[in-house]
């Protein structure tokens, strides 16, 4: 049977992904990774087939999976971003796990007990919820630490001993702009412009404490941006440190 898994941000999801197609192949399907522009292609060309969902998105999503069911597809819901949440888990409740999408798809592959409990009661049909973690998180044990070897060599030999910031401001700091932000988030989102200007602030905090590193230790800092944020921005901002 085939399989089709899209991807949508790199850095993200071409490892685990290769790495869960590995698995899938040896257990005999065949497997179609690729950009979801060309998977989107695939789902209008085949036919009973099994699609990896990376995520439910209200009035984007209905398009895909009524094409998926045209074609005898059969939809897994496996979330991207389905493990973390704010503290009242609005974000899963009311934008990864609707009864809308319980509904639509077929299968849902959860990260933990959390996301069980806390959606089982919006689930009539509790056979097509499996709670199986996320693959990615398998590529962080022991024996495979071994892919990253040659990578983590180059890393150390280009930077010696570092300092390591990731950030994820791409509400406050967004690549394509506060306006596609507003425009692209807003239904989903009501209190969006909290979260924008919460973002901004948080981004002043985080460039003081960068400055404030780079006095106190003799260590180069690397910057890691989430891949939505703009980078060029932490470029302009840090460019007088050497």
């Amino acid at each position: 049977m085939n399989v089709l898994i899209p991807i949508e941000i790199v850095p993200r999801e071409l490892n685990y992904k290769l790495f869960l197609s590995n698995m899938l192949a040896c257990k005999g399907f065949n497997c179609y990774l690729g950009k979801k522009s060309e998977i989107s292609y695939l789902l209008n060309k085949m036919k009973d087939y099994i699609y990896i969902d990376k995520g439910y998105h209200k009035n984007k999503s209905e398009v895909i999976y009524q094409t998926v069911k045209k074609n005898n597809g059969i939809i897994i819901n496996l979330d991207e971003e389905g493990g973390i949440d704010f503290k009242d888990n609005s974000t899963l409740l009311e934008i990864r796990y609707t009864e809308d999408m319980i509904r639509q798809v077929d299968h849902i592959f959860l990260w933990g007990q959390y996301q069980y409990q806390l959606i089982k009661n919006l689930i009539e049909d509790k056979d097509k919820v499996i709670v199986t973690g996320h693959p990615r998180f398998e590529l962080l044990k022991k024996r495979y630490h071994s892919l990253y070897e040659n990578e983590v060599k180059s890393l150390i030999s280009r930077y010696s001993d570092f300092i390591l910031i990731n950030t994820n401001m791409g509400w406050g700091n967004n690549v394509r702009g506060e306006e596609f932000v507003i425009n692209n988030y807003s239904s989903r989102h009501p209190d969006l412009l909290q979260l924008i200007n919460k973002d901004k602030r948080k981004i002043c905090s985080i460039i003081e404490l960068i400055k404030l590193l780079s006095t106190s230790f003799d260590k180069k800092i690397i910057v890691r941006p989430h891949p939505e944020e703009d980078k060029e921005y932490y470029r302009t901002i840090f460019h007088e440190y050497d």
